[in-house]
């Protein structure tokens, strides 16, 4: 039996599907959620979600945010999910070396230290659009 993924995004409605496991980023590492999993609650890094359905995998780009499991559910709470098919990845190429120019160049330490968020979004979402063209 699945386990259920629901999907919270500012400004949009509940995204909700069954799935086999769930692959989330976390600050430590990532995390695999397989059915009658422990109840949880972590906060979820910039990076890459990765979700199992019918044996096939698909990335999903998350802008940090927080899950909770339990019951069978994994609710995903984040500013941004973006399916990996859905992202440019000639764009993100892009705005990933802005990024790093400007981390490599700024002298002001707070430009530099929001240049290089800007570049782990852009790694991000460039992972998972590459897994998606695998």
């Amino acid at each position: 039996m699945p386990i259920e993924v629901c999907i919270f995004q500012l400004s949009q409605y509940p995204k909700e599907t069954k799935v086999d496991e769930v692959i989330l980023p976390t600050g430590t590492g990532q995390i695999g959620i397989l059915r009658d999993h422990a109840w949880l609650l972590t906060a979820l890094d910039v990076g890459v979600m990765r979700i199992r359905q019918g044996g096939v995998w698909s990335p999903f780009y998350v802008n940090a945010g927080f899950a909770l499991v339990e019951n069978n559910k994994v609710s995903i709470t984040s500013s941004e999910v973006v399916e990996g098919s859905l992202i440019d990845s000639e764009l993100a190429q892009q705005d990933l070396d802005k990024a790093n120019l400007l981390a490599e160049t700024a002298e002001d330490p707070l430009i530099r230290m929001e240049a290089k968020i800007q570049a782990r979004a852009a790694q991000a979402r460039l992972q998972a659009s590459a897994e998606c063209n695998k």
